[in-house]
């Protein structure tokens, strides 16, 4: 497709990024000029109402007006059908990339991090949409061109929920296809029940474990493993898999959003903002080591792309949940022109990591030890003479 221009609009320069469900170009949106991100789903969508319910879904998603949300352009589809979907083009890396790099996060880096996520999922809420993947990977940190301080800003909105098959009318998810990423999935999603706002804060409990311990809760060999996990068993303490990775008000939150049934979680991103804001001042800017965890699962297994997983969940207590909101599936003609946001976005400030103290001691033993040594050297030396 490098060359293709789309529409008459979008010209495709290269690629950035390819899994499972498409593969995201950069290119340039000719009438302005600009750079955006054209994200080409891989295959063509046979049945009508799929590609209806794609088109109506990624539509309400740019009504998500926010600055800490990826700002959607546009959206239609190729010649052969295969629908796409324009947004804003990023720099930067994604929360799953600076885990890798560095392993796990200051408490007050992660808690704002978790903050600027919960004002786009609330916006998204208000408008009825449920993300359905809220992950490290599916957050990214982007630079700004001031060179200021980065944005967190959260990506695939409208997507996922192509993939778990509702036509607007009620279910009709093909039995076993389980929507989303099994290491951050909601034990109600996993048992394919109801889904709410209150799935996201689960996955969003998950992703702030992972900020904070350096590898997410629950570590299996297989999906089908890891989604029993998610549904029975409970995820171990913070304090025991990371010791000092987080307060323990911190902590307590996390596994508020971590609870199993719905109605024993927060009850909106509102709270558990509150919640967090009233933590900061409290929180550390720096952290001790903590070594990134490779998952278990294959890298496939665990990315963005890997949607759906066709699996089923045996012999599972179902997950009571109360009636999911209603998906608000509002008509907009793509625009073109960029927008204007109203709401400062949430942004992120530096940190730097603190050298464990047992590694200074063992510098300065080493360097006493190293002056005893010359100091005997040099009588010796003497001596001698």
């Amino acid at each position: 497709m490098i060359g293709d221009v789309l529409d008459g609009s979008y010209r495709i320069e290269r690629v950035v990024g390819s899994g499972g469900t498409g593969t995201v170009y950069a290119a340039t949106q000719l009438r302005f000029d600009r750079p955006v991100a054209v994200k080409v789903l891989r295959h063509a969508i046979d049945d009508e109402r799929y590609q209806k319910r794609f088109l109506r879904e990624a539509r309400a998603a740019a009504r998500i007006d926010h600055p800490n949300a990826v700002q959607l352009i546009d959206v239609g589809q190729c010649e052969d059908g295969t629908p796409y979907i324009v947004s804003e083009f990023l720099q930067g890396e994604t929360v799953a990339e600076r885990l890798h790099r560095q392993g796990a996060l200051p408490p007050r880096h992660a808690a704002t991090i978790a903050i600027a996520v919960l004002d786009a999922l609330g916006a998204a809420h208000a408008h009825g949409i449920v993300h359905r993947d809220v992950k490290p990977a599916n957050i990214f940190l982007a630079t700004t061109h001031a060179g200021g301080p980065e944005v967190a800003k959260l990506l695939d909105f409208g997507l996922v929920k192509l993939m778990d098959g509702t036509d607007g009318l009620g279910r009709l998810t093909r039995t076993g296809m389980v929507g989303g990423t099994p290491a951050y999935t909601s034990p109600e999603n996993a048992l394919d029940q109801p889904i709410d706002a209150r799935t996201d804060l689960y996955s969003l409990g998950v992703t702030m474990y992972e900020m904070l311990a350096g590898r997410p809760p629950f570590l299996r060999g297989t999906v089908l493993e890891l989604l029993l996990a998610h549904v029975r068993e409970p995820p171990p303490p913070l304090a025991e898999v990371a010791p000092g990775a987080a307060p323990e008000g911190l902590e307590r939150l996390v596994s508020s959003c971590l609870a199993k049934r719905p109605e024993d979680r927060p009850a909106d991103t509102r709270v558990v903002r509150q919640a967090l804001n009233e933590l900061l001042p409290t929180l550390a800017t720096v952290v001790r080591v903590v070594r990134p965890i490779t998952p278990v699962l294959p890298a496939a297994t665990l990315s963005a792309e890997a949607l759906p997983m066709a699996v089923s969940v045996p012999d599972c207590e179902p997950v009571p949940s109360s009636d999911a909101a209603p998906t608000v599936l509002l008509e907009l003609e793509p625009r073109d022109t960029p927008r204007q946001a109203e709401v400062a976005p949430t942004e992120i400030p530096p940190t730097r990591t603190r050298i464990p103290r047992r590694w200074l001691v063992a510098a300065l033993v080493l360097t006493a030890a190293a002056l005893a040594l010359s100091v005997l050297a040099l009588t010796v030396w003497s001596a001698s003479s």
